[in-house]
């Protein structure tokens, strides 16, 4: 594997593995998650908020993550 598909690899498995909204979430004293940066574009706004909805689902489900 040529370098630069090899840095194509690696930004795909990020892609899998890290939610687009994740360089723009805030954070709590504590490292708890927040809220999402007002400035976040909106795909990584509307994937937040379908997680937050996913998390809170299983949390009612008696399911911790």
């Amino acid at each position: 594997i040529i370098e630069n598909d090899m840095e194509f690899i690696e930004r795909r498995i990020r892609m899998i593995t890290e939610p687009i909204f994740f360089f723009y979430l805030i954070f709590d004293d504590e490292g708890e998650m927040a809220g999402i940066k007002e400035d976040a574009p909106e795909d990584a706004k509307k994937e937040y908020e379908a997680f937050i909805e996913a998390e809170k689902d299983l949390k009612e489900q008696g399911i911790k993550l």
